[in-house]
């Protein structure tokens, strides 16, 4: 059973260039999201990369989606749930991800102790190589 595909991304896939690089997050157990200021993520392709991890020995920074809607920040916890990921040094230290409009617009972070930065990069739908 085939499910929906867009055969632009497959060609965008291939033609993709590195674009914008967000502020980092400043991660640790009071959490860090994208602010208000910067208002919501334009849909397209995300790269997501936890580093600099400090303190405890196992840090897991979990890093949420949400709907971005102007000051009422997602709600972070530290732990699985709904559009959440794990990343740690042990494991995952960076994800892609596909930000569609209302739904995953928004992006925040939490560590389980100690903190890291997180940076989001944008990833173009477009390719500008080709034109």
């Amino acid at each position: 059973m085939a499910g929906a595909h867009d055969g632009e991304d497959d060609r965008d896939f291939f033609h993709a260039a590195i674009e914008r690089t967000y502020p980092p997050l400043a991660v640790t157990t009071g959490g860090a999201q994208t602010s208000d200021a910067d208002g919501a993520l334009p849909s397209g392709r995300y790269l997501i990369q936890a580093m600099n991890f400090i303190g405890a020995s196992s840090i897991i920074c979990w890093v949420r989606t949400g709907a971005f809607i102007k000051g009422a920040p997602l709600s972070l916890v530290s732990g699985p749930g709904l559009n959440t990921v794990p990343l740690n040094t042990g494991a995952a230290v960076a994800i892609e991800i596909n930000v569609k409009k209302d739904y995953n617009d928004r992006i925040g972070a939490i560590t389980s102790a100690g903190s890291c930065t997180v940076f989001i990069t944008r990833v173009s739908r477009t390719s500008r190589l080709n034109k």
